[in-house]
């Protein structure tokens, strides 16, 4: 093997060290390092956050529509009175659907793991790591789970919690009470920055 075949295999090899070295988040100190305790109070914020209000509420939004249409469809001529009953029918379903619409998107958040009361104290102790363009979630048992920052769908804060959600219909809680309110803003803002 010549000297200059064995100089490109060792540049080779060191840029792939390298390489390896900027990709591994364990190895670099987090931006960002939140930890608390997952409590049901935090799940409900999230789930507010996530049905965002009366406002836009899908089940109220169709349910007006129909509404709307049902009052249009019976000023006009002669109105059949079957469609005016299945429209009445399908208004008063999406309306329960609204007003249950909280409800529903606690579950997704269940689903998605966030079930304080079902899990265990140290699945519930968790902590957020924010690295360069990584995010590593890691929970009381040490399971460690991470993903780039690009990931990050959708982000909703409130004065008290920001939920991500992420690719795969993940969603993560990062509550404003374990970080002062200079340390949350930067991060819902570094956030934000990173995942557009």
């Amino acid at each position: 093997m010549s000297d200059e075949s064995k100089d490109a295999n060792d540049l080779d090899e060191s840029q792939a060290t390298t390489d390896q070295t900027e990709d591994a988040p364990e190895d670099e100190e987090a931006l960002f390092s939140v930890k608390y305790d997952l409590d049901s109070l935090m799940v409900e914020e999230a789930s507010s956050l996530l049905g965002g209000g009366s406002t836009k509420n899908t089940g109220y939004l169709i349910s007006a529509t129909i509404l709307l249409a049902l009052i249009f469809y019976l000023t006009i001529g002669t109105p059949d009175n079957t469609i005016a009953v299945i429209g009445a029918l399908l208004a008063a379903g999406f309306w329960t659907l609204g007003a249950k619409w909280r409800t529903v998107q606690l579950r997704r958040l269940h689903k998605c793991g966030l079930d304080p009361v079902i899990s265990t104290k140290e699945q519930n102790r968790r902590e957020v790591l924010v690295y360069g363009y990584t995010l590593a979630l890691v929970d009381g048992t040490g399971a460690r789970e991470e993903m780039p920052i690009a990931s990050i769908k959708k982000i909703r804060t409130s004065d008290r919690i920001c939920l991500l959600q992420l690719a795969g219909g993940r969603f993560v809680i990062i509550p404003h009470s374990a970080m002062s309110l200079t340390r949350y803003k930067g991060l819902v803002s570094y956030l934000e920055e990173k995942a557009s």
